[in-house]
């Protein structure tokens, strides 16, 4: 039998039964008994069955159609194999037949998937029968979308800045959001998440397996905690019937111990090649917190500005500026020897490395005179350390020597970078780092051994940018030229890091450049552009 015999066109008429209005009504009004008596699946080997739902599955429907606490969002937290992308596949369906005008968009990390969606929607839709059906217009059968006579369409499609620009959504369904890039989850939240949410009824979906501290974990976090407008729902394997220890081991056994933990027992951090533990991360993403201020557009993101008399430093990774890699520089406050504390991240990919130079210039001033450990590996390091001491006369760059030649920069081989990584795991996991920053955080989640004794991103879109600097900044304590300076017997730096590197006891008061107009003259008749927001006493510096 063709399509066009089973499915209603657009004005064709039908006649109910009295019988058939009150299924009609029931259907309606009961998502859970519309789905047990009329939605089909396909089983594999075995074609469409009529559904089986299963007590968890019973609920997600329910709660979907009436979310508690006035919340107007959902996301899902679920194991691999639960049947989260039929229960959607119901709700999305139901939405569209049984309410007028209402248009649903599918979206995941790839297109492929959410048209797998729209045709599962299309399968269950045709073994309806007629008077459950809503006409389908002419044009409004086809593999990217659905579009009914009562004017409800549903629409697939990759998730992105651009997918559904120029539609007004009803309900968008956000399927493996955990798996979204990054930097794509960023762009479509700042240009399509704040017209889905001026509507009064619009509502969002999010559904996902983890996939490390990501966007996706922070909706889900903030929704367990109450402070968002998501309900959370959270099911694990062992709530389908007849999964038990047996059928755990032969999972286990099928794709490890790692993918297990996470896939199944829905950990956000469950490697086992993470340099650091998963409970260690855990424990730091609890204490990040939002930035006090933003400079330099938002590439500088500041939790502590500046306090007198206080030691910082300054690890910096240099990159091209042409969009890839970021260019970051982690600040931090050293308390004691087994202090460190997080202050300020500047993190940005258009940023070329003499611009990169005059910024670090400008933080180190900024931050007490900070000394700065930057790796000089690759044309951008060199060209970044060769700034800083040739055009700015920057004495404050910690140098390497090799070979008895002193080299600008930290010379980053396979040695100094399984150094600095291993010392980093050392003080993060002791507890000796205080961590306020969320990306950071993010990315240490997926900081991973990709081979023996080398430690990268595990995943290849991603950034390790952040890590790198990090570790940089640490490396500072295994540095026997610094460790010369000094520590008091309770830990704490006992040099004045105020004149560091200077001999000539005077204090800069550096000014940001954010290119506005005016300009500044320092102490040495050094010329600034001014920004007169951005002076250490404007910021609160004490």
């Amino acid at each position: 039998m063709a399509e066009s015999d089973v499915l209603l066109k657009a004005g064709e008429e039908i006649e109910f039964t009295p019988e058939q209005m009150k299924e009609f009504i029931k259907c309606r009004n009961d998502i859970v008994y519309f789905a047990q008596n009329y939605f089909h699946i396909v089983v594999l080997g075995k074609g469409k069955r009529k559904i089986k739902l299963y007590p968890f599955q019973e609920d997600i429907l329910k709660t979907s159609t009436n979310l508690p606490n006035g919340k107007r969002h959902m996301v899902l937290l679920a194991s691999r194999q639960i049947g989260k992308t039929t229960m959607m596949s119901i709700i999305l369906l139901h939405e569209a037949i049984f309410n007028e005008d209402r248009t649903i968009a599918v979206l995941a990390n790839k297109e492929k998937t959410a048209l797998e969606i729209i045709k599962r929607i299309k399968t269950a839709y045709q073994m309806l029968p007629r008077f459950l059906q809503m006409g389908v217009t002419p044009d409004g059968w086809n593999k990217k979308s659905i579009v009914f006579q009562n004017g409800s369409s549903i629409h697939g499609s990759a998730t992105s800045s651009s997918a559904i620009r120029g539609l007004t959504i009803d309900t968008l369904l956000l399927d493996e959001y955990a798996f979204v890039p990054t930097q794509i989850c960023e762009d479509f939240m700042s240009s399509v998440y704040p017209t889905i949410i001026s509507g009064d009824k619009s509502r969002i979906l999010m559904v996902s397996t983890p996939q490390g501290l990501n966007h996706f974990y922070q909706v889900y976090n903030d929704a367990e905690r109450g402070i968002n407008n998501y309900h959370p729902i959270k099911v694990y394997w062992s709530q389908v019937p007849g999964r038990d220890e047996k059928w755990k081991n032969k999972i286990i056994k099928d794709i490890g111990m790692r993918r297990w933990r996470i896939e199944f027992e829905l950990e956000f951090v469950g490697s086992s090649n993470t340099l650091i533990e998963g409970s260690c991360i855990m424990e730091l993403e609890k204490n990040t917190i939002e930035p006090v201020e933003f400079k330099y557009g938002t590439t500088l993101a500041i939790y502590e500005p500046p306090v007198r008399g206080c030691t910082y430093a300054i690890g910096a990774d240099p990159a091209k500026g042409i969009g890839k890699d970021n260019a970051v520089a982690q600040i931090f406050k050293i308390n004691m020897l087994e202090n460190f504390e997080q202050v300020a991240v500047f993190c940005d990919n258009r940023t070329d490395p003499k611009k990169f130079a005059r910024i670090i210039v400008e933080l180190s001033e900024f931050y007490n005179s900070a000394p700065v450990l930057i790796e000089n590996n690759g044309k951008e390091g060199a060209l970044v350390c060769d700034s800083l001491f040739y055009d700015h006369d920057f004495d404050r760059m910690v140098n390497t020597q090799i070979s008895g030649r002193r080299e600008f920069g930290i010379m980053s081989n396979s040695k100094t970078k399984l150094d600095a990584s291993l010392n980093m795991k050392r003080y993060l996991e002791n507890g000796w780092v205080k961590i306020k920053d969320k990306k950071t955080v993010f990315e240490l989640s997926r900081y991973e051994e990709v081979k023996p004794n080398v430690f990268k991103c595990g995943d290849s879109t991603g950034h390790d940018d952040r890590c790198t600097s990090l570790s940089w900044v640490l490396y500072l304590v295994e540095l026997q030229e610094y460790m010369e300076l000094g520590w008091a017997e309770d830990g704490k730096p006992i040099q004045d890091q105020n004149n560091y590197g200077r001999g000539d006891g005077s204090e800069h008061t550096p000014v940001f450049d954010n290119g506005l107009e005016g300009s500044y003259i320092d102490s040495d008749g050094q010329e600034w552009e001014q920004d007169a927001g951005f002076s250490k006493e404007a910021m609160g510096w004490r």
